[in-house]
């Protein structure tokens, strides 16, 4: 079974979706033509906006490193046209406000004992260990410390992810869920990969077919994988001309589905 909880949209693009801790997501949005990013923070299991539309006076060369303990740390670009980040900006979600800022500094990692920045120098770099709540040097480095405890932190802030996974035949799989691709192949113009997830009793499944213009639609389909029977079919990508990957994903039982670049509607599934 599959409901639908809400849905979130600004009407902008969404350029990322991160994960904020266990119970919130970071939505990133721009807007090429304008020349704007904005950043919003909802509530996983209500939809409810903690942050919303929020921009810096530079309004759009910024970007974001991590999330930790509902704080944002942002940076900079050297130039608009280099990817190359400068800056580490500490902005706490709850407050709406900027805890600390180092102009100094660029943003390595971050664990949850500290957070690890650098500085260029001419022969090199030199590192530093900062508070991750006031951003006051604890330490400064010579070298990269070995941390263990940063990947440990990254894998921890994705353990209730589930991303989707490119369907073939050499896949390992329980030969009904191949039984329901193969049939599901064979009944619909698929061009390009299937993107899959199963979760519980219940296949996710993305595909792209052909249109008569010549175009193409991205459609997504829940599967009951009991009864075989479809419980949910929608076009979420229309009269596209280039392929649409990555439209949705899993945090625990809610599915996350990212309609027409824009729109973010979120299931239980049950």
């Amino acid at each position: 079974m599959i409901k639908k909880l809400y849905s979130y949209n600004n009407n902008r693009d969404i350029w990322r979706i991160i994960p904020a801790g266990d119970e919130n997501l970071l939505i990133e949005e721009r807007n090429k033509k304008t020349k704007e990013v904005f950043f919003n923070c909802i509530n996983i299991n209500s939809g409810k906006k903690l942050l919303n539309s929020f921009q810096f006076n530079d309004k759009y060369w910024v970007g974001v490193e991590a999330v930790h303990n509902n704080i944002i740390y942002f940076h900079r670009f050297i130039k608009p046209d280099l990817p190359t980040h400068k800056d580490i900006i500490a902005f706490d979600i709850k407050m709406k406000s900027i805890l600390w800022e180092n102009k100094d500094l660029t943003f390595l990692y971050i664990s949850n004992d500290f957070l690890l920045a650098y500085k260029s120098l001419f022969d090199g770099r030199e590192y530093y260990k900062l508070d991750i709540e006031t951003g006051n040097i604890l330490k400064v480095l010579k070298d990269i410390p070995i941390n263990k405890k940063s990947d440990e932190y990254q894998n921890n802030s994705l353990k209730d992810f589930t991303f989707s996974s490119i369907y073939s035949d050499k896949i390992e799989l329980v030969e009904d869920i191949k039984e329901y691709i193969k049939k599901f192949k064979d009944e619909n113009v698929v061009i390009g990969k299937i993107e899959f997830i199963v979760q519980k009793l219940t296949l996710l499944v993305c595909f792209h077919s052909p249109t008569k213009n010549g175009k193409l639609n991205k459609i997504f389909n829940a599967i009951d994988i009991v009864s075989g029977k479809i419980i949910l079919n929608k076009i979420i990508n229309s009269n596209i001309e280039t392929f649409v990957p990555d439209s949705f994903f899993l945090i625990k039982n809610f599915l996350f589905v990212i309609w027409e670049t824009k729109k973010l509607v979120c299931f239980n599934i049950m």
